[in-house]
């Protein structure tokens, strides 16, 4: 594995691991968020009227909220050398973020509603896919 984070990649491969990464966490957040508590709620509507909110949440929070981190890891991208180390492809303190952000959805799992975690799990995921079409924007202007 650590010869894998010491590979030299082009700044426009360190953005397709940032989107690619951006967009599977998100697609593991709303399968994993559907998956655990779809079974565990027993009425229709509440299910659809959390993912309802959800869907609003994600896209707002998207918008509003990840959309500057998002930048800001674009940013990061572009001023870093055109060869860069791979793992740059995250400012470093992401990934202290990382085990965080974990922990905490993992604490949510197991003491909140099943409701609740269906809509905190897909609101996040959406606002991931959300946020990732302004890395997206940023690769492309600097692509042309």
């Amino acid at each position: 594995m650590l010869g894998v984070a010491k590979v030299k990649i082009s700044r426009g491969g360190r953005f397709w691991v940032a989107i690619v990464l951006w967009c599977a966490v998100a697609a593991m957040l709303i399968f994993r968020g559907l998956h655990f508590a779809w079974h565990q709620i027993p009425e229709m509507n509440t299910k659809l009227i959390a993912l309802g909110i959800a869907l609003v949440i994600g896209v707002a929070k998207g918008y509003f909220v990840i959309s500057r981190s998002a930048e800001r890891n674009a940013g990061y991208i572009a001023r870093r050398p055109e060869q860069d180390w791979f793992f740059l492809c995250f400012h470093p303190v992401m990934y202290l973020l990382i085990p965080l952000m974990i922990g905490m959805g993992l604490a949510l799992k197991a003491y909140a509603q099943p409701v609740i975690v269906l809509a905190v799990y897909v609101a996040i995921g959406v606002a991931l896919l959300t946020a990732a079409r302004g890395m997206w924007q940023h690769k492309r202007e600097l692509a042309g």
